[in-house]
């Protein structure tokens, strides 16, 4: 069961969410909140597994909840679900380590989808925001120790533009076993042991830049 709190500082939305979501066996919707100062406190007294965070809220907005809720709670996958597709935006949510973005127009089913990939460990970025992503990066000249090859730079960018091991294949044509012994090599010269600990120091060291 997956346990978690909904955020959002519009009624009508967070109603139709609620709705949505209710008739999901594996999803319990532990509380709501209005805005980031009310799920603090119902951090405080709840435990969740995962939370579903618009960006614009009075009081404390999606930014600064995520800020502290992965310094206080990082066990906790955020998700944000909000309007904004601003690459400025994004690129500041990656960078705190959100693990997934998605933009309100999505479908129940891929919400739930994304529940369950960031419960397991994944990451994900609904296509809108990928394309977003993708547009926007420059690859930066790499420090002078981190020598990558041309697949593992490749596999870099499009993990921090949300693709799974899947979609790695599919987009760079390569075979799987490549794939997977490239992604082992890139997470040992970088020293992560995850996805989103790879997307957050590619953005934490430039190794990403993108445009205004």
């Amino acid at each position: 069961m997956i346990r978690i709190i909904l955020t959002d500082d519009q009624p009508i939305y967070l109603d139709a969410l609620k709705m949505v979501l209710k008739g999901e066996k594996n999803i319990e919707i532990v509380a709501v909140a209005n805005n980031g100062n009310e799920l603090m406190t119902l951090l405080e007294s709840n435990k969740v597994d995962a939370l579903l965070l618009d960006i614009n809220m009075p009081e404390m907005n999606g930014i600064e909840a995520s800020t502290i809720i992965k310094k206080k709670y990082p066990d906790i996958k955020i998700v944000m679900l909000t309007m904004h597709k601003e690459v400025s935006i994004i690129m500041q949510l990656l960078k705190i380590g959100v693990h997934a973005y998605l933009l309100k127009n999505t479908s129940k089913d891929e919400i739930v989808m994304v529940l369950n990939k960031v419960i397991d460990g994944g990451t994900y970025y609904g296509s809108e925001v990928k394309d977003t992503i993708i547009d926007s990066f420059v690859e930066q000249g790499m420090d002078n120790n981190i020598i990558l090859n041309n697949n593992e730079k490749d596999i870099l960018t499009l993990i921090c533009a949300g693709n799974s091991t899947r979609q790695l294949v599919q987009e760079l044509k390569l075979d799987v076993n490549l794939v997977f012994k490239n992604k082992a090599s890139l997470y040992e010269k970088l020293e992560v042991e995850d996805d989103t600990s790879l997307i957050r120091y590619a953005f934490e060291n430039n190794l990403i830049e993108f445009n205004f």
